[in-house]
């Protein structure tokens, strides 16, 4: 059975020197690929979403989630992009 955790809002530069330090030893744990639209939303915002963790840890270590608007009119242009960033936590459970 897999931890139950929780994710913790950190910057670009915290997600990234974690990632380059242990890009080896990092597997992703879950991912969304949206870049088109959500067909079960909103299919004019694009998103992609990545979990990362270590190879034998039972929840992700970091996760990056990155949100746009999709501009039919010029196809590959992000409109509002939005990164966030987070650090992710084991949680007791009670």
């Amino acid at each position: 059975m897999a931890a139950e955790f929780t994710m913790i809002s950190t910057t670009a530069e915290v997600y990234m020197a974690v990632l380059r330090e242990h890009a080896s030893e990092l597997v992703p744990f879950g991912t969304i690929s949206q870049c088109d639209g959500n067909p079960h939303g909103d299919p004019e915002m694009g998103r992609m979403y990545t979990e990362w963790g270590f190879k034998t840890a039972d929840y992700p270590t970091l996760v990056h989630d990155e949100t746009w608007r999709i501009d039919r009119d010029r196809p590959g242009v992000r409109l509002d992009d939005k990164r966030a960033y987070f650090i992710c936590v084991a949680r007791r459970r009670d």
